[in-house]
């Protein structure tokens, strides 16, 4: 078992997990911190996605990476009830069945998991430099990372994989 780790180094695992999740996505960001805003400990500003699907798929997916980013990274899974409340909105719009939500949600969750996962040193590497600047803006956050990290296409780019079965 892990030991616990302070809230604000949890925070910042859980917002580089929603910023490193839009850019294996190729999702647009403006910024990232681990300042409360409202309710929410930190949060990722992030243009609406519109109505297209593939665009609140990836929102999804997006949505639920911070959670396992956090879990992966510190052995805790507490979410946010946001991240989570949202997620489930999103999905919403995409399908009125509750079947085939659960089903949309259940994908989203296991390739948000896979994200986070594959992504983990990235992560990790975004979520020290939260903890030393409390805000980052993408171009920071691309700054953080090696640039070959995210653009070998046949190896870790994840554009096309909500299609992949």
């Amino acid at each position: 078992m892990r030991t616990a780790m302070p809230e604000r180094q949890c925070i910042a695992y859980h917002e580089a997990g929603h910023a490193v999740a839009c850019l294996a996505l190729e999702v647009p960001f403006e910024y990232v911190c681990v300042v409360p805003q409202g309710n929410a400990a930190g949060h990722a500003a992030m243009p609406s996605p519109g109505d297209s699907r593939t665009a609140v798929e990836a929102y999804v997916v997006i949505t639920l990476a911070g959670f396992w980013a956090q879990a992966l990274l510190t052995g805790t899974g507490a979410g946010d009830e946001c991240d989570l409340q949202l997620a489930k909105e999103l999905i919403a719009r995409l399908a009125d069945d509750p079947a085939e939500q659960k089903r949309l949600f259940s994908r989203a969750d296991e390739r948000a998991r896979d994200i986070a996962g594959y992504f983990l040193p990235e992560i990790n590497v975004v979520a020290a430099e939260l903890q030393r600047r409390p805000c980052l803006t993408r171009d920071h956050v691309r700054e953080a990372i090696p640039r070959s990290s995210l653009v070998d296409p046949s190896e870790r780019r994840y554009s096309s994989w909500w299609t992949r079965e």
